[in-house]
């Protein structure tokens, strides 16, 4: 009798682990998925962004005037809320203000949730401003990713420093044509998966 109590009492703690477990799976599955539709969210808002302002992409940065405005601060009036710019794993750690209208601050690395691709600010810097349209194969073209840097710099030197892998060792991106990519484990400096790495999103190539 006494065995056959503690052989339940030993099943029903294996399945309360087993069940939370899974719990805890579930919960980081719906972390995961709201954060990349709300990178999906800015993917949406950067296309109507340029189609207001005649097929132009946003500045990735104006280093015109101090203090410098950002893509967020473009983006902002064509997005659904302010938690379209916040990761849920960010917001747990930080919440955000209800009602608050106050964007990522650039520097504050524990709020800031995404950062875009470093190849548009690049082209921006030496005059260049690359058009929607001008974008080829944009499912292969990341736009934004978990960063915590304002813009997300895919290159052996700054890509450890800029990548925020918040989902279990995972970073999600976003491409221009509003594809959700997942990456898993990120080995050193160049992220990739199944063979596919961020440097082959970034390879770009103009008209």
């Amino acid at each position: 009798m006494i065995l056959r109590i503690l052989l339940l009492s030993s099943l029903g703690v294996g399945l309360v682990a087993v069940v939370a477990a899974r719990a805890v799976a579930l919960q980081e599955d719906a972390r995961q998925a709201l954060c990349l539709s709300r990178m999906r969210e800015l993917a949406i808002a950067v296309r109507h962004y340029a189609a207001d302002h005649e097929d132009a992409l946003p500045l990735v940065a104006d280093r015109t005037r101090k203090p410098w405005t950002w893509w967020y601060h473009r983006l902002f009036a064509y997005t659904p809320s302010i938690a379209t710019f916040y990761c849920p794993v960010v917001v747990e750690a930080h919440p955000v203000p209800p009602r608050s209208r106050l964007l990522p601050p650039v520097w504050n690395l524990e709020c800031l949730s995404y950062g875009m691709t470093h190849f548009l600010d690049a082209l921006q810097r030496k005059g260049r401003m690359l058009r929607l349209g001008e974008v080829t194969d944009p499912q292969k073209k990341f736009l934004f990713g978990e960063s915590h840097h304002v813009i997300l710099r895919p290159t052996p030197l700054f890509w450890d420093k800029d990548v925020a892998p918040r989902h279990e060792g995972h970073a999600n991106f976003v491409t221009f044509g509003g594809e959700g990519v997942h990456f898993g484990d990120l080995p050193g400096a160049v992220p990739s998966r199944s063979g596919t790495g961020v440097h082959d999103l970034a390879n770009w190539t103009l008209p």
